[in-house]
């Protein structure tokens, strides 16, 4: 094999993607992943094709819910407290 080309920004092109992603509101994790993989695979040209595998299993994740939190009646403290589900 080859060393995939890292682009010409202080970080390499996956890494570009996947901050990128990871801060996108309601996507599943597993579409985050899916997202950099095309992105990666665009960025380089089809040059780089970076490997995709889950086994992943239960509920949906998403790590950025679209809502902004109340800061004032979540945070105690310091320490976060999740609103209470419905």
């Amino acid at each position: 094999g080859e060393t995939a080309p890292d682009g010409d920004g202080d970080n390499s092109v996956y890494t570009n993607s996947l901050s990128k992603n990871l801060l996108q509101p309601n996507i599943p994790i597993e579409q985050v992943f899916k997202n950099v993989y095309t992105d990666v695979w665009n960025e380089s040209n089809n040059l780089q094709s970076p490997v995709y595998e889950s086994k992943l299993s239960g509920e949906e994740f998403i790590l950025k819910p679209d809502y902004e939190p109340d800061y004032e009646s979540e945070f105690y403290d310091g320490e976060f407290f999740p609103p209470e589900p419905d």
